[in-house]
């Protein structure tokens, strides 16, 4: 079986192992922007005015509760940019596609979106695994995203794929973060759920890795969740049974507080962590915030407060540039459809006045220090199938009304597991 992070976070998602060191730089008051002069169409989707980028994500079916507003931080971004004179005096142009919460219709999306002759796709998807991403390759197209979805990121000849959380090592191998994380809070035995795809299975499958190199049991694991379920009596009366006294969830917000909930009306209060869910649709709804108190959410960016320079801007240009955003803590498409498009850009300034596909390519594999501003919790880099031992993220906790950063206020930390693609 294919195996990758599920982020966020990320994440997550990529989150699971953050492909960074620990530590940070100083966030940017402003875009990065360039001048005018001289600027030819050198490639697809390129004209001497505009760049046009096309983006893939499920705005609709069961995934869309965590990603249907990708294309809002895209667009936010890419509007801050062009505010600023865009990259090197070109506009930025989005156009996308929905993948449907589907493998099939992923590949069908990608293959119209390409007709479209977008410079650079994003891919902030669950699906690209399903084949979308092979199109992609043998067309030369730079894709960005979160690389959640499959190990795809970094296996040869995908040399165009990017994932804002760095390099993605080949053999995917798993982390100590999440399970040293857990054990930190009291847990002993934790149980392990996924939905039936490949990106939620491979995730829940380091996850048991990663809590097995922690001492801790796996006292229950089913990763043959239906997409999106919400419905989950019978996984909490196995949990029940098998007398758990944690849970791990790689699913998506509506899955998440459903889980939440149904444990807590079952009298179970094991500790609770969820790969999604750090937003702030789960402060708004009172129903959700009761069942979430006292669980644990993984961050894919350092925590969004003032107090964190690259987070107060990034909410800053959000409340300016997407009318659709109401202010408090964005979801992880929202987060990530920002993440990606910053990405973009980055590859857009690397490969020069008149970018090319394979010049973004090359030239972006080559930049060191890459942290979206001060928004991620780590500089990042990007040496294809390549990551460091060390890996860290924040882990927040819902207390009252609020998330607060667990673990002392510290990112929590972990190697590399090394040799961990047994399954």
């Amino acid at each position: 079986m294919s195996r990758t992070r599920w982020s966020m976070a990320v994440a997550a998602l990529a989150l699971s192992t953050l492909a960074a060191t620990c530590g940070g730089t100083a966030a940017s008051a402003s875009p990065r922007s360039g001048g005018r002069s001289g600027l030819t169409a050198s490639d697809t989707g390129v004209t001497p005015s505009t760049i046009t980028i096309g983006l893939i994500s499920s705005f609709s079916g069961p995934f869309s509760s965590t990603f249907a507003d990708t294309a809002d931080g895209a667009r936010a971004r890419f509007a801050l940019q062009n505010a600023h004179g865009g990259v090197d005096g070109r506009k930025l142009k989005l156009i996308t596609a929905d993948d449907e919460s589907s493998l099939t219709a992923t590949a069908t999306a990608t293959q119209a979106l390409l007709t479209k002759h977008p410079f650079g796709v994003i891919g902030f998807s669950g699906f690209l695994i399903g084949g979308a991403y092979r199109t992609l390759q043998q067309a030369g197209v730079p894709v960005t995203g979160g690389a959640f979805d499959g190990p795809e990121w970094g296996l040869p000849p995908n040399t165009n794929m990017f994932t804002y959380t760095g390099g993605v090592d080949p053999h995917y191998p798993a982390s100590t973060l999440l399970g040293k994380f857990l054990k930190s809070v009291g847990a002993k035995s934790v149980a392990t759920l996924a939905f039936n795809n490949p990106s939620s299975t491979a995730s829940i499958l380091d996850q048991v890795e990663s809590d097995t190199a922690a001492g801790l049991s796996n006292c229950y694991e089913n990763t043959s969740i239906p997409n999106g379920a919400v419905d989950l009596s019978v996984e909490v009366l196995a949990i029940k049974n098998a007398k758990c006294d944690a849970t791990v969830a790689s699913f998506v917000d509506s899955s998440d507080i459903a889980l939440s909930t149904q444990l807590q009306q079952a009298g179970l209060h094991p500790i609770e962590l969820y790969y999604t869910g750090y937003d702030q649709s789960t402060l708004d709804q009172p129903s959700a915030r009761q069942a979430a108190q006292g669980d644990y959410f993984l961050a894919s960016t350092v925590p969004l407060t003032d107090k964190y320079p690259g987070a107060a801007n990034f909410l800053g240009a959000l409340k300016k540039y997407d009318p659709s955003y109401t202010g408090g803590i964005p979801d992880f498409g929202l987060i990530g459809g920002w993440l990606s498009a910053d990405l973009m850009i980055r590859g857009l300034e690397a490969a020069g006045k008149n970018p090319t596909r394979q010049a973004f390519i090359k030239k972006l594999r080559a930049v060191k220090g890459y942290d979206a501003e001060g928004l991620l919790p780590s500089p990042v880099t990007f040496q294809f199938g390549q990551v460091p031992k060390k890996g860290c993220a924040y882990v927040m906790q819902l207390k009252g009304d609020q998330f607060v950063v667990a673990n002392g206020g510290k990112p929590a930390c972990g190697q590399l597991i090394p040799n961990s693609n047994t399954r």
